[in-house]
């Protein structure tokens, strides 16, 4: 299974592990989506895939049953929901 994230996840998921105590990780992420609503809930929200798991295709294996990707576009709303199906949670 390949993991990958957005590039601007990426660069916050960095800064949080490079800059943040790992005890405190963990609150500090689960308060960010009011936070995000408060400073930045006047800006237009773009759609984006924020994660994407993708698994290996096996060889041999029915082509109708394999799924390479893991994803869906969602609109990141600035109170921490979304309006799609895949969601960081």
């Amino acid at each position: 299974m390949q993991f990958s994230a957005d590039e601007h996840v990426q660069i916050v998921l960095e800064f949080l592990q490079s800059n943040i105590p790992a005890n405190k990780l963990m609150g500090i992420a689960e308060c960010l989506p009011q936070m995000a609503r408060l400073l930045w809930g006047h800006f237009q929200q773009e759609p984006f895939i924020p994660i994407e798991l993708r698994l290996p295709k096996m060889v041999g294996e029915n082509p109708s049953l394999q799924v390479a990707t893991e994803s869906s576009p969602v609109q990141a709303c600035a109170d921490g929901g979304s309006e799609g199906v895949a969601t960081c949670p």
